[in-house]
């Protein structure tokens, strides 16, 4: 029988190297029990506006949220934390520059940074969704 620490390890080895294994490992075990320095997170650079992004579409966009309406149940059940402070106000907004623990439930971590527009200064919506998630609202067309 396999510990549970080890099969982590284990597991986490098969997709990273040995040494990110150990620093994934160590990052998701500080964000866990609260302790520890979460900068082992992995960080995940997420573009928006210059007016910012409401917290619902930012736990959509750094794919700890399925949906923004699943978001803003999260929000209503105070399941949701930034930097470790519960938040539940759904009109939220952060500006780029703003870098931060995004925690959804007592498992779901993500370290964003915010980062302004693209170059030509428009915000594409698919780069709103979590990488391999298809936004239906982007195949219509006008009629």
């Amino acid at each position: 029988m396999i510990s549970s620490c080890a099969w982590r390890g284990e597991l986490a080895t098969r997709f990273h190297d040995a040494a990110a294994a150990e620093t994934a490992i160590a990052g998701w075990h500080a964000a866990v029990t609260g302790q520890g320095d979460t900068s082992l997170l992995p960080l995940q650079e997420v573009q928006v506006p210059a007016e910012g992004l409401r917290i619902a579409a930012l736990l959509t966009a750094a794919g700890i949220t399925p949906s923004n309406s699943e978001a803003n149940r999260k929000l209503r059940e105070r399941a949701v934390k930034v930097d470790g402070a519960v938040v539940d106000d759904a009109g939220l907004v952060f500006a780029p520059g703003f870098e931060g623990v995004l925690q959804v439930g007592k498992r779901n971590f993500a370290r964003v940074r915010l980062a302004g527009l693209t170059e030509e200064g428009r915000l594409h919506l698919s780069q709103l969704a979590p990488p391999g998630r298809n936004l239906p609202c982007l195949n219509r067309r006008a009629a």
